[in-house]
């Protein structure tokens, strides 16, 4: 969904849930609230979305078993290789 300013990504399972003490433990990397023999999982999905998410202006995070990635709206193309809107003109570039 895509708020004023922002994309909004939320993914929601009828899952165990998560406890709110491990809410920023979960996104670390190799961390794992049970065992393997409980549920399957490296430990490092969770990492690479919150990574990538702050990599590109955004946030990750959880409330249960609620999961949402915010990330900036682009104005335009031309922010996604740093160009401004004129010299993408220039370039025929839309």
């Amino acid at each position: 969904m895509q708020q004023e300013k922002e994309w909004q990504f939320s993914v929601a399972d009828n899952g165990i849930g998560i406890e709110p003490q491990y809410f920023e433990r979960i996104f670390m990397v190799f961390q794992r609230l049970h065992d393997k023999g409980e549920y399957p999982g490296t430990g490092i999905g969770l990492a690479i979305v919150k990574a990538t998410a702050e990599r590109h202006g955004g946030r990750a995070y959880v409330e249960g078993a609620h999961f949402t990635i915010e990330l900036p709206a682009l104005r335009d193309l031309s922010e996604l290789d740093g160009t401004t809107q004129e010299e993408s003109a220039e370039k025929g570039t839309p």
